[in-house]
């Protein structure tokens, strides 16, 4: 879509989800042209990718290899991207923020395309 993926403070209303009222994740901003220069970003646009863990421990070096399991996790509010079972009325997946990442439900795996 070239929008960003984008949150807010669950404490900032009306940035709860609409089913589970965890932390709202969206696609927000203006179409972003290829090298980012379409505007200035917004610093609820920020995610940290790391290796996921089932501890606090994360490895942060900054390295990843095709198949590791990563975590995205929103700079402003600390909460990791959740994805789980929960539908809208509109058939579509709910998508939030929630908790510190060490659930199943955090956990992205990068994938090679070909």
């Amino acid at each position: 879509s070239g929008l960003n993926l984008h949150s807010h403070d669950i404490d900032s209303p009306p940035t709860k989800s609409p089913v589970t009222k965890q932390q709202e994740v969206t696609c927000y901003g203006r179409v972003m042209e290829w090298n980012g220069h379409d505007g200035p970003p917004d610093v609820n646009d920020n995610w940290l990718l790391q290796r996921h863990s089932t501890t606090s421990n994360y490895d942060n070096s900054g390295y990843w290899e095709v198949g590791d399991i990563i975590s995205l996790r929103h700079t402003n509010t600390k909460r990791s991207l959740s994805s789980h079972d929960f539908m809208m009325n509109n058939g579509f997946q709910e998508v939030t923020c929630h908790a510190d990442g060490h659930e199943e439900n955090h956990k992205e795996k990068i994938l090679m395309k070909s």
